[in-house]
């Protein structure tokens, strides 16, 4: 597979042999994911099981951006992904209820790799909402605080294999923090 990265620099010597490390890399250097395009189409918001699907892969361009130069169309593309991203879970939710637990969990493991990413972007736009007036930093600080807490708690459940708290935290923490998440996203994209 031909792989390009444009828009930030990356180690030329390292060798990346998947999406995740390309991913990793791109983050250790201080940048977000703009835009991911595998032989020409656009997948930046598929989900891993999406990704798996178009396999193989012959080129993969990967675009990103110093986290400080965020601007109004990497906004967009979260608010974009969150939703999709939010019916994802609420499918692996079903999957846990349907008895399903196996896939429910496959499913769950390749989220995990969609939260990643979303807490990267997290951390970068932290700078963002300083100073924003109309309780934007406030609300931030509460949001970031229940986004850790709800990570740490799905994580936990995850390892430990507790289908009933695994699910709960998904419905009743994770989806309603990344509520709060797209509605700030939304406030940041009006302040422009």
């Amino acid at each position: 597979m031909e792989i390009i990265v444009r828009g930030i620099e990356l180690n030329n010597d390292q060798e990346y042999s998947t999406l995740g490390d390309i991913i990793d890399a791109i983050e250790a250097n201080n940048g977000v994911i703009i835009d991911i395009i595998a032989d020409g189409q656009k997948i930046t918001n598929f989900t891993a099981e999406e990704i798996e699907k178009i396999k193989p892969i012959n080129q993969l361009e990967v675009i990103a951006k110093e986290s400080n130069s965020l601007g109004k169309d990497t906004l967009s593309e979260i608010a974009e992904f969150i939703p999709r991203f939010m019916a994802g879970i609420e499918e692996i939710i079903d999957k846990f209820a349907q008895g399903k637990d196996s896939d429910g969990f496959k499913m769950l493991g390749q989220a995990l790799e969609s939260l990643q990413w979303l807490n990267t972007v997290v951390f970068n736009l932290e700078g963002k909402f300083k100073g924003m007036k109309e309780t934007g930093e406030t609300e931030f600080v509460v949001f970031k605080t229940n986004w850790i807490e709800s990570i740490k708690e799905l994580y936990s459940a995850f390892e430990g294999h507790d289908l009933v708290l695994t699910s709960d935290i998904l419905e009743y923490e994770l989806i309603p923090t990344l509520n709060k998440f797209l509605k700030l996203i939304e406030k940041l994209k009006e302040r422009g």
